[in-house]
């Protein structure tokens, strides 16, 4: 029979479905096999159980009332599309011979010639209204071929009394193989060539009868019997008859009736009335079911490699057996036919991330990781991937291999053959559902090679175990959770990163120490995961194995090791003398040897010659080093078995990297980048980033063995880390502003002023950089180093908060702002002018131009300084639309400047619910309670979201620009005189909660709010040197020795102009900066009434950044 086992589906419904029809269906098989073999005591049984469960499916389906005569159309249509039956009208009543033979035709055409005769002449009548008919072929090879040449005559004894002559094939192999405890037997596996489906033939014992197997079979015992835990790869020698069965005519009536199928069968009691909307229609007679099948397996191609097998002997003349084809896995329309291609794919991986790793390491120093560990964490992040972030991971993790390949059609049978990692960009698969099918390819075959890898033989312990941490309050895709459960077996568990992250840490380095039995004590360094944290993904990797033949205890005295043509090194050294497989690489002078472990597992060892003038020897091997070749390598054609003398030290390596930059040197640029990362299939959000992948290992081997473990975690961060430094530096800065605007208004841009601020940060060193990093709101206390001194070359530290990394965040940052919808206009804009007589550093001026888009322009400060100034002032009027005139007054150059860094950004915006211009009337606006002033009042009513503050007391509300990429808000104090306590009081966290998506409540709003223009300049040289950065305006104290080795430079000023226009139809604002170096409801109704002083904010809504900040309190 064919059955289903581990079924895999991307959909948890349909699997679930399909998993209890396979179970339906294997109880149905042992019911109707015993039903048929109790009157076949010695006669051979053949049943295809799915052809007939399907007929009488279709019958099932029709099955409930009676009365009248015609077929309804709803049960044709019903049963075209779920069965995928063709509805034939045949002409029973007047050529019922002819129908007959038409039917028999059309079987014996789809099986191929195998089935004929399915009806014999008067199986039916005239007055029969409908024949439904299922049929099933199959004809598969054998994945193991018999030996033609070893079919020989044997004896096959059917009882203790009866023999036959039989031509008996002959098998030698590993096979999978079992044994039955009760009744005793054996069980044993034989899989067809394309490892789709097996035929398990269950062999009693010898005192045990075919008939009590018959008794004793049922769904759950043979689940247990060939379940991967009872099957093991085992040595055998297989004796199996050839045979041609043919099921013969059986009344299945009486077999179905006896089962308790009855009523179908009597035309009084029969209910068919989903067929016809009348009644009289019922199986007319026990001879109108008929179930008739024939199975035909051929010799296999397949090629058996050669060797000694004397394990186990089976010979099947000895008694009766039976036999079962069964479905090795289910598969998906996508489904990766074997688990070796996922092998071939971390095989490749492997060897290309060894490559940049090596390439980013001292020559001497030791390599160790594990890339299933690295696979699998990236495999749950890729999980989560979309658009040309899961690309990315897809081509670095090789899954073009794992079964994908270009260039075949969008079909069921050959859509495995797109290529995975480029469908996106190539429209290969079309259809949105096979796309999402395709991922589970990957996904599936991880899930099934995971469970292999878990699968305890008892000669050796290898164990492979996911988890996902996230943070409790955290908002992930609920079909992001259950599918990483599903194909990865992750436990979720919540933790408290927000207020808890260095006990969230220690947590997730206790359960990989676990699960590493303490040999990765320390997987994320201190300061790896912070408040911001939103997801951990981690794998722990464990294996313990034992030598086939152990070597001699170590060598007396102490051996020396060549570390290069120079360098020894001394280590004990342990002895073997064995018979090894053992090859040569004659182009790369390396030998390879193979030592094995007790149970299916090996160490190869690749050794060259000898060692070259200052080198290990090694670096040939590494550069030549492919997938193919390793293959070939490790091939009977290059190794074979001889008897060899091995000396290798007895050693204990554990390396720990951070990832990033190789991942990222590797091609997965975009999963670490804000604002380029896409991960909405974990955040519909779609606002999260990969911040960094720790990778850990460690491996003991000594003279009995080998110990080894791995640890990968991959920290999943939100994309506002950015926009939260800017969103605290403009509060912050905000408030020093104030302290000398009492009763004015403010109006600035914290992204132009950051951004300009930042161009400068990047030439700074030392103190000066420090104090920069800490106004600006970007120096963490992350920076803790977890690798020795020595190996720093090669391993990467976690480095958000660095300065690299933050003019990083700048760059894609400033990518966003520019590629907003065409239903506003929001651009930004960076320019560096440099005298040109100065020697700056060209790495300064090419990193300015990478991360900031600032094109160098070399002019002439010392003779022409207020040309150049006039220059300047048009470059910020043309990129703000004429807005902001005269950025640098007069005398803000002259003849010892020697850089200007400008940032200009610029902001018109159409509200996404306008004011209507004939609404808007002259209205009071309160400055204080005793004081007004007379204003234009737009005014509207309008479903929009507005948020509560309780303290102080203050109403909030949000009004999109069109598009929704920006949004202006508006906290408006409820007393006249409260906007000095809401300044003290706000913070960003607190703006960041009153924000938030779960406070806003979608109300029906009056809304009044002032028509207003609002132009402010600023000199910001003295409120940021109140804000702590003294030295960068100190000519003896500046260091900008990343600008320039000239040790002269120093800020001079900061100047900043903002303008913002709010009217009917939107927004209108810009800013630039100079740095001189030298459902349908009932809804609430409310009103909002901005007759008051107020704050406001434009904020980009994707990254959360502030890029206006204002406040206004006087018309």
């Amino acid at each position: 029979m064919i059955v289903g086992r581990n079924s895999e589906n991307t959909g948890g419904a349909s699997c679930k479905g399909r998993d209890s029809l396979s179970v339906a269906n294997a109880h149905f098989c042992f019911d109707v096999f015993k039903e048929m073999s109790c009157g076949h005591t010695i006669e051979n049984v053949l049943l295809a159980p799915w052809s007939l469960l399907s007929a009488l499916a279709v019958v099932l389906f029709g099955a409930r009332g009676n009365s009248a005569s015609q077929m309804e159309k709803k049960y044709l249509h019903c049963i075209k599309q779920l069965y995928k039956l063709r509805p034939e009208n045949l002409d029973f009543k007047n050529h019922l011979e002819e129908a007959r033979i038409q039917i028999n035709a059309q079987i014996e055409n789809k099986t191929k010639g195998e089935v004929k005769e399915l009806l014999f002449p008067s199986s039916l009548t005239a007055s029969d209204q409908l024949v439904l008919v299922n049929a099933v072929s199959f004809r598969g090879a054998w994945k193991y071929a018999f030996q033609k040449d070893r079919t020989v005559a044997m004896a096959f004894r059917r009882d203790e009394s009866q023999s036959k002559s039989v031509q008996m094939m002959r098998l030698q192999g590993h096979l999978k193989l079992g044994s039955i405890m009760e009744p005793p037997g054996q069980v044993l596996e034989l899989p067809d060539l394309e490892d789709r489906l097996s035929m398990v033939i269950i062999l009693p014992s010898k005192d045990v009868s075919l008939g009590q197997v018959t008794k004793e079979i049922t769904h759950e015992k043979l689940n247990n019997w060939i379940s991967s835990g009872s099957l093991r790869d085992t040595a055998v020698v297989l004796h199996l008859p050839q045979l041609r069965l043919q099921g013969f005519p059986e009344d299945l009536a009486a077999v179905l009736a006896a089962l308790g199928m009855e009523d179908i069968f009597d035309r009084s009691k029969a209910n068919l009335s989903g067929i016809v909307a009348g009644g009289g229609l019922g199986v007319q007679d026990r001879e109108d079911v008929f179930e008739k099948s024939e199975k035909r397996v051929e010799h296999a191609q397949a090629k058996l490699t050669a060797g000694s097998y004397n394990s186990v002997s089976i010979r099947s003349e000895e008694i009766p057996y039976f036999t079962l084809v069964k479905g090795k896995e289910e598969k998906t329309i996508l489904q990766i036919e074997t688990m070796e291609e996922l092998y071939v794919a971390n095989t490749i991986f492997a060897l290309n991330f060894f490559k940049h790793l090596a390439n980013t390491s001292a020559d001497t120093q030791n390599l160790l990781f594990c890339p299933w560990s690295i696979s699998v964490t990236m495999a749950m992040v890729y999980l989560g991937a979309r658009g040309s972030t899961a690309d990315q991971i897809a081509q670095v993790l090789q899954f073009s291999h794992a079964g994908v390949h270009r260039g075949a059609p969008a079909t069921p049978r050959s859509l495995s053959s797109c290529d995975f990692s480029q469908q996106t960009q190539r429209g290969a698969c079309p259809d949105a559902i096979l796309q999402a099918q395709a991922a589970g390819v990957i996904h599936s075959a991880f899930h099934s090679l995971s469970n292999a890898i878990n699968v305890s033989t008892g000669e050796y312990l290898l164990e492979s175990a996911n988890k996902l941490f996230g943070e409790k309050s955290a908002r992930f895709k609920e079909e992001y959770m259950e599918l990483s459960e599903k194909y990865y077996s992750t436990e979720p568990q919540a933790v408290d990163f927000l207020e808890c992250a260095e006990d969230a840490r220690k947590k997730i380095n206790s359960w990989v120490k676990t699960q590493t039995k303490g040999k990765i004590p320390n997987l994320l360094p201190e300061g790896s995961v912070d408040a911001d944290t939103k997801m951990v993904l981690v794998n722990a990797v464990y294996f313990k194995g034992r030598w086939e033949t152990p070597f001699q205890k170590k060598l007396k005295g102490l051996y020396p090791f060549r570390v290069n043509s120079t360098q020894r090194k001394s280590v004990e050294m342990m002895f073997l003398h064995e018979k090894l497989n053992i090859g040569y690489i004659a182009d790369l002078k390396v030998q390879i040897l193979e030592l094995p472990y007790a149970g299916e597992v090996s160490m190869f060892l690749l050794l060259p010659d000898g060692i070259a003038e200052s080198s290990t020897g090694l670096e040939l091997l590494e550069s030549e080093i492919t997938h193919d070749k390793l293959s070939k390598w490790l091939s009977e054609d290059t190794m074979g078995e001889d008897d060899v003398e091995v000396y290798i030290p007895k050693f204990k390596l554990e390396e720990r990297y951070g990832l990033k930059t190789i991942l990222t040197s590797m091609g997965m640029g975009d999963a670490f980048s804000q604002g380029r990362a896409n991960f909405s299939g974990m955040s519909e959000k779609n606002d999260l980033f990969l911040s960094e992948v720790f990778h850990q290992a460690s491996v003991d081997v000594n003279e009995e063995g080998t110990e080894a473990a791995a640890g990968t975690g991959a920290i999943i961060f939100p994309m506002d880390s950015l926009a939260k430094s800017i969103n605290q530096f403009a509060l912050e800065f905000s408030k020093k502003l104030a302290e000398s605007a009492e009763g004015k208004n403010i109006f600035f841009s914290p992204w132009g002023i950051s951004a300009s601020l930042a161009m400068v940060y990047l030439g700074t060193k030392g103190t000066t950089a420090a104090q920069m990093a800490q106004v600006l709101q970007v120096s963490r206390d992350q920076d803790s180093e977890f690798c020795p001194d020595s190996e720093k070359k090669r391993k990467m530290e976690f480095n958000v908060g660095k300065p690299e990394e933050i003019h990083s965040y700048f760059q894609t940052l400033i990518s966003e702002i520019n590629s907003s919808s065409h239903a506003c206009i929001l651009k930004t804009a960076n320019r560096i002018y440099g005298e040109k007589t100065y020697p700056f550093h060209k790495k300064y001026l090419e990193d300015v131009k990478t991360y900031f888009g600032a094109e160098p322009q070399s002019v002439n400060f010392m003779g022409a300084s207020d040309h150049i100034r006039k220059e300047i002032n048009s470059w910020v009027e043309k990129q703000t639309e004429g807005k902001i005139l005269n950025l640098l007054p007069d005398d803000a150059v002259g003849p010892t400047t020697r850089m200007v860094l400008v940032n200009a950004l610029y902001f018109k915006g159409v509200w996404e619910h306008q004011f209507l211009v004939q609404n808007t009337t002259e209205k009071s606006f309160k400055i204080n309670k005793t004081t007004s002033k007379p204003v234009q009042m737009m005014s509207m009513k309008e479903k929009l979201q507005v948020f509560y503050i309780e303290s102080p007391q203050a109403i909030g509300l949000q009004l999109y620009y069109e598009s929704r990429d920006l949004s202006l808000l508006i906290l408006l104090p409820e007393d006249i005189d409260g906007l000095d306590q809401l300044e003290k009081a706000i913070t960003y966290e607190r703006l960041s909660e009153w924000t938030s998506a779960d406070a806003m409540e979608l109300c029906n709003v009056q809304v009044n709010l002032p028509k207003f223009k609002l132009e402010e300049t600023y000199d910001l040289k003295s409120t940021l040197i109140s804000m702590g950065m003294t030295d960068a305006f100190n000519q003896s104290k500046a260091d900008f020795s990343g600008m320039s080795s000239e040790g002269d430079l120093f800020l001079s000023n900061v100047f900043h102009k903002s303008f913002l226009e709010i009217n009917e139809q939107g927004t209108e604002a810009a800013a630039g900066t100079g740095s001189e170096v030298s459902v349908r409801m009932k809804l609430p109704s409310i009103e909002f009434n901005a007759d008051h002083p107020f704050l406001f904010f434009i904020r980009h809504n994707k990254t959360n950044g502030i890029l206006f900040y204002g406040r206004f309190c006087s018309p």
